[in-house]
């Protein structure tokens, strides 16, 4: 039984890897999650700027700015209580 979410949250998600973003994206929408997705540092810095997210799934080594640049930025006021950044490192 799937449980109901009584408020649409939004999600953003930035990683390169088409595979992983879209498997990440089709499993938070099916969900009922909002989500906005990039695929580059870039375009994940302008859509945080312009939004607000409840949740940011943010890929540490995208092309064009790093996700160290996209939630540093003075723009945003960084980091947020309750946000964290985390890093992994795969092989």
């Amino acid at each position: 039984m799937r449980r109901k979410i009584i408020t649409q949250m939004k999600i953003l998600v930035a990683e390169d890897d088409a595979n992983i973003r879209m498997g990440l994206v089709d499993t938070l929408e099916s969900e009922g999650y909002q989500v906005i997705h990039s695929a580059d540092g870039n375009r994940a810095m302008t859509v945080f700027k312009a939004h607000s997210f409840d949740l940011v799934l943010l890929d540490i080594m995208t092309p064009e700015k790093s996700g160290y640049d996209v939630f540093s930025r003075p723009q945003r006021g960084g980091l947020k209580p309750g946000q964290s950044l985390e890093r992994g490192v795969g092989d």
